[in-house]
Protein backbone atom coordinates (compact mmCIF):
# COMPACT_ATOMS: atom_id res chain seq x y z
CA UNK A 1 0.00 0.00 0.00
CA UNK A 2 2.75 2.37 0.53
CA UNK A 3 4.08 2.07 -2.62
CA UNK A 4 0.32 2.95 -4.00
CA UNK A 5 0.00 5.74 -1.76
CA UNK A 6 3.44 7.18 -2.96
CA UNK A 7 2.18 6.68 -6.63
CA UNK A 8 -1.18 8.60 -5.70
CA UNK A 9 0.22 11.82 -4.37
CA UNK A 10 2.99 11.50 -6.99
CA UNK A 11 0.08 11.81 -9.31
CA UNK A 12 -1.58 14.35 -7.68
CA UNK A 13 0.73 16.64 -7.20
CA UNK A 14 2.24 16.46 -10.62
CA UNK A 15 5.83 15.34 -9.37
CA UNK A 16 8.56 14.00 -12.15
CA UNK A 17 8.29 10.81 -13.00
CA UNK A 18 11.14 7.85 -11.43
CA UNK A 19 12.28 5.47 -12.37
CA UNK A 20 11.49 2.07 -11.95
CA UNK A 21 13.11 -0.09 -9.00
CA UNK A 22 11.85 -3.56 -9.66
CA UNK A 23 13.87 -5.91 -12.08
CA UNK A 24 11.21 -7.07 -14.50
CA UNK A 25 12.69 -7.82 -18.01
CA UNK A 26 10.82 -4.24 -19.30
CA UNK A 27 12.46 -1.39 -16.83
CA UNK A 28 16.03 -0.90 -19.18
CA UNK A 29 13.52 -0.02 -21.87
CA UNK A 30 11.16 2.06 -19.19
CA UNK A 31 14.10 3.86 -18.32
CA UNK A 32 16.20 4.63 -22.15
CA UNK A 33 12.24 5.98 -22.42
CA UNK A 34 12.22 8.43 -19.70
CA UNK A 35 15.69 9.70 -20.40
CA UNK A 36 14.95 10.33 -23.84
CA UNK A 37 11.80 12.31 -22.53
CA UNK A 38 13.73 14.27 -20.05
CA UNK A 39 16.47 15.67 -22.63
CA UNK A 40 13.26 16.26 -24.77
CA UNK A 41 11.50 18.45 -22.13
CA UNK A 42 14.84 20.17 -20.43
CA UNK A 43 15.74 18.05 -17.57
CA UNK A 44 14.37 15.40 -15.22
CA UNK A 45 12.03 17.78 -13.38
CA UNK A 46 10.14 19.17 -15.80
CA UNK A 47 9.38 15.61 -16.94
CA UNK A 48 6.07 15.26 -14.75
CA UNK A 49 2.61 13.96 -15.48
CA UNK A 50 0.98 16.70 -17.14
CA UNK A 51 3.54 17.08 -19.90
CA UNK A 52 4.34 13.97 -21.31
CA UNK A 53 2.19 12.57 -24.09
CA UNK A 54 -1.32 10.99 -22.83
CA UNK A 55 -0.80 7.54 -24.27
CA UNK A 56 2.51 7.56 -22.13
CA UNK A 57 1.75 8.92 -19.15
CA UNK A 58 -1.59 5.91 -18.93
CA UNK A 59 0.43 3.50 -19.52
CA UNK A 60 3.66 4.74 -17.32
CA UNK A 61 0.80 5.06 -14.35
CA UNK A 62 -0.25 1.34 -15.00
CA UNK A 63 3.19 0.14 -15.13
CA UNK A 64 3.66 2.16 -12.04
CA UNK A 65 0.78 -0.23 -10.25
CA UNK A 66 2.42 -3.55 -11.42
CA UNK A 67 5.49 -2.43 -9.93
CA UNK A 68 3.41 -1.45 -6.30
CA UNK A 69 2.78 -5.62 -6.73
CA UNK A 70 6.04 -6.96 -7.83
CA UNK A 71 8.26 -5.53 -5.01
CA UNK A 72 6.15 -6.62 -1.97
CA UNK A 73 5.33 -9.91 -3.64
CA UNK A 74 9.30 -10.58 -4.00
CA UNK A 75 10.36 -9.08 -0.57
CA UNK A 76 7.88 -11.34 1.12
CA UNK A 77 7.60 -14.47 -0.71
CA UNK A 78 3.98 -15.12 -0.30
CA UNK A 79 4.51 -18.79 -2.27
CA UNK A 80 2.58 -18.23 -5.15
CA UNK A 81 4.13 -17.54 -8.81
CA UNK A 82 2.42 -14.13 -9.59
CA UNK A 83 1.82 -10.71 -7.96
CA UNK A 84 -1.64 -10.12 -6.93
CA UNK A 85 -4.01 -8.75 -9.33
CA UNK A 86 -5.09 -5.48 -7.64
CA UNK A 87 -8.28 -5.39 -10.53
CA UNK A 88 -8.89 -8.87 -9.41
CA UNK A 89 -12.29 -8.08 -7.69
CA UNK A 90 -13.74 -5.61 -9.84
CA UNK A 91 -13.09 -8.65 -12.74
CA UNK A 92 -14.84 -10.85 -10.43
CA UNK A 93 -18.04 -8.48 -9.68
CA UNK A 94 -18.47 -7.50 -13.76
CA UNK A 95 -18.60 -11.26 -14.66
CA UNK A 96 -20.81 -12.17 -12.25
CA UNK A 97 -23.25 -9.04 -13.46
CA UNK A 98 -22.83 -10.24 -16.77
CA UNK A 99 -24.80 -13.89 -15.69
CA UNK A 100 -28.35 -13.00 -17.41
CA UNK A 101 -26.36 -11.80 -21.04
CA UNK A 102 -23.81 -14.72 -20.88
CA UNK A 103 -26.64 -17.56 -20.41
CA UNK A 104 -28.77 -16.21 -23.07
CA UNK A 105 -25.54 -15.95 -25.54
CA UNK A 106 -24.42 -19.34 -24.99
CA UNK A 107 -27.94 -20.40 -25.43
CA UNK A 108 -28.07 -18.83 -28.94
CA UNK A 109 -24.64 -19.69 -30.08
CA UNK A 110 -25.03 -23.42 -28.90
CA UNK A 111 -28.41 -23.16 -31.20
CA UNK A 112 -27.02 -21.89 -34.35
CA UNK A 113 -24.75 -24.78 -34.53
CA UNK A 114 -27.79 -26.32 -35.61
CA UNK A 115 -29.81 -23.79 -37.49
CA UNK A 116 -30.00 -23.12 -40.85
CA UNK A 117 -28.19 -19.47 -40.80
CA UNK A 118 -24.92 -20.30 -42.71
CA UNK A 119 -21.26 -20.00 -41.63
CA UNK A 120 -20.94 -16.44 -42.94
CA UNK A 121 -24.04 -15.14 -41.47
CA UNK A 122 -23.38 -16.37 -37.63
CA UNK A 123 -19.63 -14.93 -38.29
CA UNK A 124 -20.87 -11.52 -39.05
CA UNK A 125 -23.51 -11.29 -36.28
CA UNK A 126 -20.32 -12.47 -33.58
CA UNK A 127 -18.32 -9.67 -35.08
CA UNK A 128 -20.66 -7.34 -33.75
CA UNK A 129 -21.27 -9.05 -30.43
CA UNK A 130 -17.65 -8.93 -30.07
CA UNK A 131 -17.52 -4.75 -31.14
CA UNK A 132 -20.56 -4.53 -28.69
CA UNK A 133 -18.90 -6.37 -25.92
CA UNK A 134 -16.22 -3.76 -25.96
CA UNK A 135 -18.87 -0.93 -24.60
CA UNK A 136 -18.03 -1.52 -21.11
CA UNK A 137 -14.47 -0.83 -20.01
CA UNK A 138 -13.96 -0.69 -16.09
CA UNK A 139 -10.71 1.70 -16.49
CA UNK A 140 -13.64 3.76 -17.23
CA UNK A 141 -16.10 2.66 -14.55
CA UNK A 142 -13.65 2.53 -11.34
CA UNK A 143 -16.15 3.82 -8.88
CA UNK A 144 -19.11 2.62 -10.83
CA UNK A 145 -21.18 -1.11 -11.27
CA UNK A 146 -20.87 -1.68 -14.88
CA UNK A 147 -24.22 -2.36 -16.68
CA UNK A 148 -25.08 -4.81 -19.02
CA UNK A 149 -27.95 -4.36 -19.49
CA UNK A 150 -27.76 -2.47 -22.92
CA UNK A 151 -24.82 -4.87 -24.03
CA UNK A 152 -27.18 -7.58 -24.08
CA UNK A 153 -29.77 -5.44 -25.97
CA UNK A 154 -26.75 -4.50 -28.20
CA UNK A 155 -25.83 -8.03 -28.34
CA UNK A 156 -28.82 -9.96 -28.97
CA UNK A 157 -29.93 -8.01 -31.58
CA UNK A 158 -26.66 -7.75 -33.13
CA UNK A 159 -27.17 -3.95 -33.57
CA UNK A 160 -25.58 -1.97 -36.08
CA UNK A 161 -27.16 1.08 -36.00
CA UNK A 162 -24.29 2.74 -34.14
CA UNK A 163 -21.93 1.37 -36.55
CA UNK A 164 -19.92 4.48 -38.07
CA UNK A 165 -17.63 2.55 -40.18
CA UNK A 166 -19.25 -1.34 -41.10
CA UNK A 167 -16.63 -3.61 -42.96
CA UNK A 168 -18.33 -6.71 -41.31
CA UNK A 169 -18.75 -7.91 -44.90
CA UNK A 170 -15.10 -7.55 -45.74
CA UNK A 171 -13.99 -9.69 -43.13
CA UNK A 172 -16.07 -12.41 -43.80
CA UNK A 173 -14.66 -12.34 -47.13
CA UNK A 174 -11.42 -12.41 -45.90
CA UNK A 175 -12.39 -15.11 -43.60
CA UNK A 176 -13.77 -17.09 -46.28
CA UNK A 177 -10.49 -17.06 -48.38
CA UNK A 178 -9.37 -19.27 -46.22
CA UNK A 179 -10.60 -22.77 -47.45
CA UNK A 180 -8.94 -25.67 -46.62
CA UNK A 181 -5.93 -24.46 -46.03
CA UNK A 182 -3.92 -23.94 -42.92
CA UNK A 183 -4.38 -20.87 -41.50
CA UNK A 184 -3.45 -18.89 -38.67
CA UNK A 185 -6.07 -15.96 -37.03
CA UNK A 186 -4.69 -13.48 -34.01
CA UNK A 187 -6.84 -11.79 -31.75
CA UNK A 188 -5.14 -9.02 -30.35
CA UNK A 189 -7.78 -9.16 -26.83
CA UNK A 190 -8.94 -5.69 -24.50
CA UNK A 191 -11.64 -6.69 -21.57
CA UNK A 192 -11.85 -10.04 -19.15
CA UNK A 193 -15.34 -10.31 -18.49
CA UNK A 194 -18.45 -10.07 -20.82
CA UNK A 195 -16.34 -9.08 -23.80
CA UNK A 196 -13.78 -11.61 -23.50
CA UNK A 197 -16.55 -14.24 -23.48
CA UNK A 198 -17.62 -12.70 -26.64
CA UNK A 199 -14.22 -12.34 -28.12
CA UNK A 200 -14.03 -16.43 -27.15
CA UNK A 201 -17.80 -17.46 -29.01
CA UNK A 202 -15.50 -15.78 -32.19
CA UNK A 203 -12.96 -17.12 -31.59
CA UNK A 204 -14.41 -20.60 -31.66
CA UNK A 205 -16.49 -19.80 -34.74
CA UNK A 206 -13.33 -19.04 -36.14
CA UNK A 207 -11.89 -22.28 -35.85
CA UNK A 208 -14.51 -23.71 -38.34
CA UNK A 209 -13.26 -21.22 -41.01
CA UNK A 210 -10.84 -24.28 -42.88
CA UNK A 211 -9.91 -27.98 -41.86
CA UNK A 212 -6.57 -26.56 -39.91
CA UNK A 213 -7.35 -22.70 -38.49
CA UNK A 214 -5.44 -21.98 -35.61
CA UNK A 215 -6.20 -18.91 -33.33
CA UNK A 216 -3.61 -17.34 -31.36
CA UNK A 217 -5.53 -15.24 -28.02
CA UNK A 218 -3.03 -12.54 -27.56
CA UNK A 219 -3.29 -11.30 -23.42
CA UNK A 220 -1.30 -9.14 -21.67
CA UNK A 221 1.92 -10.32 -19.49
CA UNK A 222 0.02 -8.78 -16.35
CA UNK A 223 -2.76 -6.35 -14.81
CA UNK A 224 -3.60 -3.34 -17.24
CA UNK A 225 -5.81 -0.54 -17.74
CA UNK A 226 -7.67 -2.31 -14.91
CA UNK A 227 -9.95 -4.97 -17.01
CA UNK A 228 -7.65 -6.13 -19.82
CA UNK A 229 -7.62 -9.71 -20.24
CA UNK A 230 -3.98 -12.11 -18.93
CA UNK A 231 -3.87 -15.44 -19.43
CA UNK A 232 -5.41 -16.26 -15.96
CA UNK A 233 -8.41 -14.17 -16.69
CA UNK A 234 -8.88 -16.60 -20.07
CA UNK A 235 -8.43 -19.79 -18.04
CA UNK A 236 -10.81 -18.72 -15.07
CA UNK A 237 -13.45 -17.35 -17.67
CA UNK A 238 -13.48 -21.13 -19.28
CA UNK A 239 -13.36 -22.94 -16.06
CA UNK A 240 -16.31 -20.77 -14.49
CA UNK A 241 -18.06 -22.07 -17.58
CA UNK A 242 -17.10 -25.49 -17.35
CA UNK A 243 -18.46 -25.45 -13.58
CA UNK A 244 -21.47 -23.48 -14.48
CA UNK A 245 -25.09 -24.97 -13.06
CA UNK A 246 -26.66 -23.93 -17.01
CA UNK A 247 -25.93 -27.02 -19.21
CA UNK A 248 -25.15 -24.47 -22.34
CA UNK A 249 -22.30 -22.75 -20.37
CA UNK A 250 -20.72 -26.72 -19.57
CA UNK A 251 -21.07 -27.19 -23.00
CA UNK A 252 -19.55 -24.25 -24.14
CA UNK A 253 -16.45 -24.19 -21.10
CA UNK A 254 -16.09 -27.72 -22.49
CA UNK A 255 -15.71 -26.76 -26.06
CA UNK A 256 -13.11 -24.00 -25.01
CA UNK A 257 -11.01 -25.73 -22.76
CA UNK A 258 -10.49 -28.76 -26.03
CA UNK A 259 -9.89 -25.77 -28.20
CA UNK A 260 -6.94 -25.31 -25.94
CA UNK A 261 -6.27 -29.22 -25.43
CA UNK A 262 -5.75 -29.90 -29.51
CA UNK A 263 -3.85 -26.79 -29.62
CA UNK A 264 -6.54 -25.33 -32.11
CA UNK A 265 -6.47 -22.29 -29.56
CA UNK A 266 -2.75 -21.05 -28.42
CA UNK A 267 -2.62 -18.26 -25.49
CA UNK A 268 0.30 -16.38 -26.22
CA UNK A 269 1.98 -12.64 -24.63
CA UNK A 270 4.42 -10.36 -25.03
CA UNK A 271 6.45 -7.73 -23.47
CA UNK A 272 5.91 -4.99 -26.27
CA UNK A 273 1.77 -5.45 -25.62
CA UNK A 274 2.25 -3.41 -22.10
CA UNK A 275 4.82 -0.65 -23.02
CA UNK A 276 3.87 2.94 -24.26
CA UNK A 277 4.78 2.18 -28.02
CA UNK A 278 2.01 2.58 -30.75
CA UNK A 279 1.82 -0.41 -33.70
CA UNK A 280 4.33 1.87 -36.23
CA UNK A 281 6.83 1.25 -33.70
CA UNK A 282 6.43 -2.81 -33.48
CA UNK A 283 8.62 -3.76 -36.45
CA UNK A 284 11.30 -1.77 -34.79
CA UNK A 285 10.40 -2.23 -30.59
CA UNK A 286 9.72 -5.98 -31.04
CA UNK A 287 10.71 -7.75 -34.60
CA UNK A 288 10.04 -11.11 -33.08
CA UNK A 289 6.31 -10.15 -32.62
CA UNK A 290 6.11 -8.17 -35.90
CA UNK A 291 7.22 -11.39 -37.84
CA UNK A 292 4.86 -13.76 -36.17
CA UNK A 293 1.79 -11.07 -36.76
CA UNK A 294 2.69 -10.60 -40.14
CA UNK A 295 2.34 -14.55 -40.54
CA UNK A 296 -1.53 -14.16 -39.87
CA UNK A 297 -4.21 -14.49 -42.22
CA UNK A 298 -5.85 -12.21 -39.98
CA UNK A 299 -5.54 -9.71 -37.29
CA UNK A 300 -8.23 -9.14 -35.04
CA UNK A 301 -7.65 -6.13 -32.47
CA UNK A 302 -9.72 -5.24 -30.14
CA UNK A 303 -11.10 -2.41 -28.08
CA UNK A 304 -10.00 1.50 -27.68
CA UNK A 305 -6.49 1.32 -26.19
CA UNK A 306 -5.30 -1.13 -29.44
CA UNK A 307 -7.19 1.09 -32.03
CA UNK A 308 -5.39 4.64 -30.56
CA UNK A 309 -1.96 2.55 -30.72
CA UNK A 310 -3.13 1.42 -34.53
CA UNK A 311 -3.46 5.30 -35.19
CA UNK A 312 -0.50 6.56 -32.35
CA UNK A 313 -2.61 8.18 -30.79
CA UNK A 314 -2.85 11.11 -32.82
CA UNK A 315 -6.03 13.72 -34.06
CA UNK A 316 -6.25 12.54 -37.29
CA UNK A 317 -9.20 14.20 -39.51
CA UNK A 318 -12.06 11.60 -38.59
CA UNK A 319 -12.61 11.74 -42.87
CA UNK A 320 -9.00 10.36 -43.31
CA UNK A 321 -9.01 7.04 -44.72
CA UNK A 322 -8.01 4.33 -42.15
CA UNK A 323 -5.46 2.75 -44.75
CA UNK A 324 -3.57 6.18 -44.42
CA UNK A 325 -3.54 6.10 -41.17
CA UNK A 326 -2.88 2.58 -39.37
CA UNK A 327 0.59 0.97 -40.16
CA UNK A 328 0.64 -2.13 -42.16
CA UNK A 329 1.75 -5.62 -40.54
CA UNK A 330 3.44 -7.25 -43.60
CA UNK A 331 1.24 -8.78 -45.59
CA UNK A 332 -1.43 -9.50 -42.95
CA UNK A 333 -4.61 -8.06 -43.09
CA UNK A 334 -6.19 -6.88 -40.37
CA UNK A 335 -9.68 -5.32 -38.67
CA UNK A 336 -9.92 -3.15 -35.71
CA UNK A 337 -13.39 -3.70 -33.59
CA UNK A 338 -13.66 -0.76 -31.30
CA UNK A 339 -16.65 1.20 -29.53
CA UNK A 340 -15.44 5.14 -29.30
CA UNK A 341 -14.00 5.83 -25.93
CA UNK A 342 -11.01 8.47 -27.04
CA UNK A 343 -11.02 11.43 -29.72
CA UNK A 344 -9.19 9.69 -31.82
CA UNK A 345 -10.85 8.01 -34.77
CA UNK A 346 -10.68 8.39 -38.54
CA UNK A 347 -12.51 6.42 -41.99
CA UNK A 348 -15.59 7.95 -41.33
CA UNK A 349 -17.78 9.54 -44.48
CA UNK A 350 -19.09 13.03 -44.56
CA UNK A 351 -22.36 11.86 -44.17
CA UNK A 352 -21.54 9.83 -41.13
CA UNK A 353 -20.02 12.19 -39.59
CA UNK A 354 -22.18 15.16 -40.31
CA UNK A 355 -25.01 12.87 -38.84
CA UNK A 356 -23.41 12.11 -35.59
CA UNK A 357 -22.04 15.70 -35.07
CA UNK A 358 -25.63 17.35 -35.43
CA UNK A 359 -26.96 14.48 -33.40
CA UNK A 360 -27.98 14.84 -29.66
CA UNK A 361 -25.14 12.83 -27.95
CA UNK A 362 -22.05 15.52 -28.40
CA UNK A 363 -19.83 12.84 -26.65
CA UNK A 364 -20.45 10.52 -29.46
CA UNK A 365 -16.45 10.07 -29.78
CA UNK A 366 -15.97 9.11 -26.32
CA UNK A 367 -19.51 7.73 -24.77
CA UNK A 368 -18.68 3.83 -26.20
CA UNK A 369 -22.62 4.55 -27.99
CA UNK A 370 -20.44 4.42 -31.32
CA UNK A 371 -18.56 1.87 -32.87
CA UNK A 372 -16.34 1.07 -35.28
CA UNK A 373 -15.47 -2.19 -37.37
CA UNK A 374 -12.59 -1.46 -39.93
CA UNK A 375 -10.87 -3.12 -42.10
CA UNK A 376 -7.41 -3.23 -43.52
CA UNK A 377 -6.91 -5.66 -46.62
CA UNK A 378 -3.60 -7.25 -47.38
CA UNK A 379 -1.04 -4.61 -48.89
Amino acid sequence: MALLSKLKYSLWTDKPMDDFEDSELDVQLWTAALNELRTKMGGRDMCVYSTVPWLFEECYLYRRVREAMVIPHRATALGVSEPLDPFAQKKHTAWAQSAAPVATATERYRKSRQDERSYDEQLAGLILASLWGNRNDLSLHINTAVDNSAVETDVTEYSSSHVLVDHVSAIVECVKDIGDESARIDIILDNAGFELFNDLLLADHLTRAGKNVKVYLHVKQFPWFVSDATETDVMQTIDEMRRSENEDSQWLGGRLKENLASQKWVITTHTFWTLWNDYHHMESVAPDLFAELSKSQLLIFKGDLNYRKLLGDRPFPAREAFADCAPKFGSAPYCALRTNKSEVICGLSEETLASVSDGPNNDWMVTGDYGVVQFYPAP
